[in-house]
């Protein structure tokens, strides 16, 4: 291979690390988020900590923080599965060179389907309900759960796409 194959390879290989380090920075988020949603709310606590701010914050705050991570984390990981796809739209013709690659160990390139794709539905999944009830608690207009879901389904739902489109052309099964 030549040097521009190498450099390639090397990138794809990162593009699919990232979109594994995304995927589990929003799964995180959003575990966080709901086990927050299930937290029975103490009297005196009006705030709670939150691990990436260095000062506590109010509960609905908190969940609006998880989930706003859980939508960054889709998108960048949105962002990395597309370079990754152009990448291997590049890497295309070198003979078995994208089956090598595919060995490489992330959700994309998992022979499991539901390894594959559970963690693009649980961060989406899980931080939504948690938003979604704290805004029943606060007892929020339909317009705000409604721009919640459009916006969750805006990142996640291209993620979806452009990462089915990596795995066909990984050639994982």
């Amino acid at each position: 291979m030549d040097d521009i194959q190498n450099l390639l390879t090397a990138n794809l290989v990162e593009a699919l690390r990232q979109v594994q380090n995304y995927l589990v920075l929003a799964a995180g988020a959003a575990l966080s988020a709901f086990a927050l949603a299930f937290r029975p709310a103490k009297a005196q606590e009006a705030e709670v900590p939150v691990p990436i701010l260095s000062i506590p914050v109010t509960r609905s705050a908190a969940h609006l923080v998880f989930w706003g991570v859980t939508l960054i984390g889709g998108f960048m990981a949105g962002f990395s599965a597309e370079r990754a796809y152009v990448i291997a739209i590049k890497l295309k013709s070198v003979p078995g060179l994208l089956e090598a690659v595919s060995t490489f160990p992330t959700f994309a390139t998992s022979y499991m389907l539901a390894a594959r794709f559970l963690p693009i539905l649980v961060p989406p999944i899980l931080s939504g309900v948690a938003v979604w009830l704290q805004l029943q608690r606060e007892k929020a207009p339909i317009t705000a759960k409604g721009f919640m879901v459009f916006l969750t389904l805006a990142v996640y739902l291209p993620l979806w796409l452009q990462l089915g489109q990596v795995v066909r052309l990984l050639g994982t099964r």
